[in-house]
């Protein structure tokens, strides 16, 4: 990415919308959210931003149609600090019921106070600007395997969601809608001794190539496909129903649709998950800014250690990493996720 271009990054995210220039640098970027979905929740962005197979309710940003295999009821809330005094919250929830599934998710995204500054005053003109936006995600999926293949131990959805961008503050990008549309698969592969699933996915966001209209400009929404691998095994000890180990690898890829600035994407990351109890995680995303690093612990309670209750918790804690010529040293995510199956 040329520095011509990092430094329009830069000037979107100060937003400093006074000025001209920054009015035209907006019209070409679009939003912050659309141009680079920095964060997701605690789990996803310490994998590298996407998992295809990720269970929690928060998925739903990444992926329309979730792979559940239980009838549950999930909610989880989760927070990230970035550079420049950015901070997203995320509140999600999801139900699971026979073949349906039906998710919602808001996340709210706080840009401030930041003070203004020009090629003019580096110092600054003694004005501050300071951005809320909200992004409202409602999606729906469709257990597809319950009625073409009920006899295996494929699992295949197809689903659709609806999101809602707004704004306010001193910079106010304004509203808009889209529309994402995937279908995930996985296969389970048991053997003496542990199991596998490998799950894959196919998503296109923004099916519709919807748009903001800032300033009397059309102004697209980011637009691209999305395709994503993961790959769980578990080792198991005979007569136990908690693996001692299971490691999760997984990959996703963002082609840009469109002759849009942000370009194509990478997404990877590793889990270990010791017990059913303890996670390490680690995950790289190439999305923003010459990439990022990110790692963390996840600590799940399920019903072994809370009380033989039908319900799990999981605590998340970790730090992401920036380092380039704008922005170096690591900042906070953390999150919690609580599942109830009936």
């Amino acid at each position: 990415m040329s520095l011509k271009l990092r430094f329009a990054f830069v000037c979107l995210l100060l937003s400093i919308a006074s000025t001209a220039y920054a009015q035209s640098v907006f019209v070409r970027i679009r939003s912050s959210y659309a141009a680079f979905e920095i964060f997701r929740s605690s789990r996803l962005d310490m994998l590298g931003g996407e998992d295809v197979a990720d269970p929690g309710p928060a998925a739903v940003l990444v992926n329309p149609a979730p792979l559940i295999e239980r009838d549950t009821a999930s909610a989880s809330f989760d927070h990230a600090e970035y550079f420049l005094d950015i901070s997203f919250n995320t509140y999600a929830a999801a139900v699971a019921h026979k073949t349906w599934v039906a998710d919602i998710a808001v996340q709210e995204m706080h840009s401030g106070p930041t003070p203004e500054r020009t090629a003019f005053q580096p110092g600054g003109t003694g004005r501050t600007f300071e951005t809320r936006e909200w992004m409202a995600v409602v999606g729906l999926s469709y257990n597809l395997s319950s009625l073409l293949m009920p006899e295996t131990k494929m699992r295949w959805s197809a689903g659709a969601s609806w999101h809602n961008y707004a704004g306010s503050g001193t910079f106010d990008p304004g509203t808009a809608n889209s529309f994402d549309l995937g279908t995930s698969a996985s296969q389970r592969s048991e053997y003496a001794g542990g199991w596998t699933v490998f799950s894959g996915a196919l998503i296109l966001q923004n099916a519709f190539d919807n748009v903001f209209h800032i300033y009397g400009h059309r102004v697209h929404l980011r637009r691209f496909l999305r395709a994503g691998m993961s790959v769980t095994s578990a080792w198991t000890n005979e007569g136990s129903q908690v693996a001692p180990l299971a490691f999760t690898l997984t990959y996703s890829r963002d082609f840009e649709l469109g002759r849009y600035l942000s370009g194509d994407s990478d997404h990877m990351g590793a889990e270990a998950l010791l017990f059913h109890a303890l996670a390490l995680r680690y995950g790289y995303n190439s999305g923003f800014a010459g990439g990022r690093d990110s790692w963390g612990i996840g600590i799940l309670l399920d019903d072994r250690l809370l009380k033989s209750l039908p319900m799990e918790l999981e605590l998340n804690l970790g730090r992401t990493s920036f380092d380039n010529e704008f922005f170096a040293g690591t900042k906070t995510i953390f999150g919690v996720r609580t599942q109830y199956q009936f």
